[in-house]
């Protein structure tokens, strides 16, 4: 499972601004996981149809010694 967190853009002031988490499931990689995630993210984040141009996912990740 990998997470990915959830941002909202403004991109006037250039800003990310973190606004949730998503978690994929999928074990196997598919060509669409990440658009799918995506579009998760927009259905539930965005709260008018013109912001969810403004969601975006980043991958976390852990950064060892």
């Amino acid at each position: 499972m990998q997470t990915f967190t959830v941002y909202i853009v403004d991109y006037l002031k250039r800003e990310k601004l973190p606004i949730g988490k998503v978690i994929e499931r999928r074990e196997k990689n598919r060509p669409n996981n990440l658009l799918g995630l995506l579009t998760v993210a927009r259905k539930n984040f965005a709260i008018r149809p013109e912001e969810a141009f403004n969601v975006v996912l980043e991958k976390n990740v852990l950064m060892g010694p």
